[in-house]
């Protein structure tokens, strides 16, 4: 094996360690707050090995909220599979939001964006024009624009009460709740002149 490649396999594993400390500070403090530092002492690696991977907190930060995303993202894909019936991409938006992995992830994914986006703004860009991407295959989903917004909306609340702990519906009822979304996307709604 060359030295080359080496190196590089040892930077990909410090980068894991790096972003998952990073995620875990994030969910405990404000990012504002987060210094080199603490980061890698959480990480337990030399500060000076943190600044030669991540120049600087905000690309830092910006690779903590974007490989959150890219999980939900990995997520959908598989949830979507070879599926290319009338509302497939919104099918698996539904369940990849519901995935076992999504009870977990979607607080920290929640929390490290407000503080991203909070923070500085301009480096979740990159998550916006993917999430842009999302929403327009689900639009050209072959439903009814009005059944994806109401996914989109119903998704999103959820996400959010999870995020700070507030029951939007009874947990007993979420499962219902979510069939019922489904159903919405099998319904005999498709995509009107005007959309």
């Amino acid at each position: 094996m060359n030295k080359a490649f080496s190196n590089e396999g040892r930077d990909a594993a410090v980068r894991e360690i790096i972003l998952d400390a990073t995620a875990l500070l994030v969910q405990e403090q404000d990012v504002g707050e987060l210094s080199f530092g603490d980061i890698a002492a959480a990480a337990e690696i030399d500060e000076a090995d943190l600044r030669r991977l991540y120049p600087s907190l905000e690309h830092l930060v910006a690779g903590v909220a974007e490989r959150m995303y890219q999980a939900f993202m990995d997520r959908l894909e598989q949830e979507l599979g070879d599926d290319e019936t009338p509302g497939a991409w919104t099918r698996a938006f539904i369940r990849a939001s519901v995935a076992d992995e999504a009870a977990t992830d979607f607080p920290k994914i929640g929390r490290v964006l407000l503080s991203t986006v909070a923070y500085k703004p301009e480096t979740v860009e990159s998550i916006r024009i993917k999430q842009r991407e999302l929403f327009s295959a689900m639009h050209a989903d072959g439903l009814d624009p009005f059944v994806v917004y109401t996914v989109r909306a119903a998704m999103e609340g959820l996400w959010m009460s999870e995020m700070f702990g507030m029951e939007l519906l009874p947990a007993e009822r979420k499962d219902a709740f979510v069939d019922h979304l489904v159903s919405l996307t099998l319904s005999e709604c498709t995509m009107t002149a005007g959309a």
